[in-house]
Order: C-alpha cells, then sequence, then structure tokens
C-alpha cells in the first residue's frame, strides 16, 4: 500500500506504534549500557582489592594447589604470580585440568610497571571468552625477596550473558508493550474518528439525493463539532440565513422599506 493512500487511522497509528518502537530501542540500549557499567564496576572494584591484598608487604605466602581430584569451588577469578623475570609462578585456580586463561602481557617487572594498575579487557587464550584483568608489582618480602608480578582476571561470561538475557526481555516485554499500545491505539482512534465517519456518511447521502440529511454532530466545543455546523449551512437546501432586520434611523429613499405614507413632511 503506497504511503500517500494511508488513512488518517493508518497514518496515526503507525506514528504512535514508530515513535514508541523508537523511545523503547533508546531505553533499551541505554539500559543495557549501564547494566554492562555497573556490572563491570563490581568487578573492577573486586580486581582492585585482590591485587591490593597480593602486593601487600604483610601477604602470606602462596599456599600450595590441592593435591586431592576434588575440584574447587566455582568461581570466575583467577590469580597468577610471576617472578621478577615474568616466568609463571604459584596460579590460583579452581580446578587442576582448567585450560581457560586470560592472554596476560608481558609479566616483568618493567613491563607491569609500565602497563600500570588499570583494569583492562583482554581475550581467552582459547579466543572463546573475555576476561577483565588488573596487574600489579609485588613488594619484595620474606617470602619473595626480590619481589615479582601478579595478574588478577575475573572471567566475564556471567556478565556478557546477564546484560544479553536482559537484552532479551526487554525485547520480548516490548513487542507485549506495542501490541497492547496498537490495540488500544487502534480502539481509540477509531472512536475518537467516529464523529468524522458520521460527517463521511452524511455527505454520501446528501450525495445520492437525500438534500434533508444534515450533520447530527454540532457541538462548538469541538473541531468536529465546527465542521458539522459549517457543513450544514453550506450544503443544498440549507435555510437561508435570517435577514437582518432595518434600523428605525434608515432613511425613506427608493429602496428603503417604510411605508410611503410614513415618508411625509414632518
Amino acid at each position: 500500500m503506497a504511503r500517500g493512500s494511508w488513512t488518517l487511522r493508518t497514518r496515526l497509528l503507525v506514528s504512535l506504534l514508530a515513535f514508541a518502537a523508537v523511545g523503547l530501542a533508546l531505553f533499551g540500549v541505554v539500559t543495557g549500557l549501564l547494566l554492562r557499567q555497573s556490572l563491570l564496576g563490581r568487578i573492577d572494584a573486586q580486581l582492585t582489592e585482590n591485587a591490593a591484598k597480593s602486593v601487600d608487604r604483610n601477604r602470606p605466602p602462596p599456599h600450595p594447589l590441592p593435591t586431592n581430584n576434588y575440584p574447587s569451588l566455582p568461581t570466575s577469578f583467577r590469580i597468577y604470580f610471576f617472578d621478577p623475570d615474568g616466568s609463571p609462578g604459584y596460579q590460583a585456580t579452581p580446578d587442576l585440568n582448567e585450560t581457560v586463561m586470560p592472554q596476560l602481557p608481558s609479566m616483568t617487572l618493567d613491563s607491569v610497571r609500565q602497563h600500570g594498575q588499570q583494569p583492562f579487557m583482554t581475550q581467552d587464550v582459547t579466543g572463546n571468552s573475555t576476561w577483565r584483568v588488573i596487574v600489579a608489582v609485588q613488594a619484595p618480602n620474606r617470602w619473595q625477596p626480590d619481589g615479582g608480578t601478579v595478574a588478577v582476571a575475573a572471567m566475564l561470561n556471567d556478565t556478557e550473558s546477564t546484560v544479553v538475557n536482559q537484552a532479551w526481555i526487554e525485547v520480548a516485554s516490548g513487542a507485549v508493550l506495542l501490541l497492547l499500545l496498537g490495540l488500544t491505539g487502534l480502539i481509540v482512534v477509531r472512536i475518537g474518528l467516529r464523529p468524522l465517519t458520521r460527517i463521511e456518511h452524511t455527505a454520501q447521502a446528501i450525495a445520492a439525493g437525500e438534500l434533508d440529511r444534515r450533520v447530527a454532530d454540532t457541538d462548538p466545543r469541538t473541531e468536529t463539532g465546527r465542521l458539522g455546523s459549517s457543513l450544514n449551512v453550506m450544503w443544498p437546501g440549507s435555510p437561508p440565513p435570517s435577514p437582518t432586520p432595518p434600523s428605525p434611523s434608515s432613511g425613506c429613499g427608493a429602496s428603503s422599506p417604510t411605508p410611503p405614507t410614513s415618508c411625509g413632511l414632518r
């Protein structure tokens, strides 16, 4: 259907649904970004806290990894310790059989100092996950006389899953809302345009020869009422407007309706 042939009802409904859809889309994008930033901020705070504990001079020595076959409690956080030359040291992971880990930069003292302690994003070594990582230099202590470096990482699979689930929930909710809005708008627009429909039917009846038909809605407080009053005057067969009565001060000219006997000398 060409856009020029759309009815007024169709134009109103399409405009209403289009504006609502754009508003819902913007709302979904903004809430998704805010949720992601909030979750990342919480993860960054936990990474910073764990990194601070790992570089403190009074930190305890790293505990050896468990030797039994029972896996540790599941967690998305990892802690990797390195010697001053960047060679791997103790790694705190929840499972000895775990193969996923973030792609870390060079963990030498100079490289970590140059990198700073700001959290950054990196991919998994397999390329299937995203990590949030913070690196720091460990101060020397009795357990590590030469110091070392540490990387605290958190897998973002849960965060990304939460954002995606919220997006799907907003899409489903938005679709239901648009459906309800469309049905409500259809009913409201149909009721609002009912007087115009009656005017249309009256005009068709007059065009068919029923010259005595008139618009019933003539309420001057509404647009359709004022339109109906104007059409009732314009249509054929309408009673002419009442003539204006002559004023008492009108003269006795040739066009004056005053009787001749009353135009004598005073």
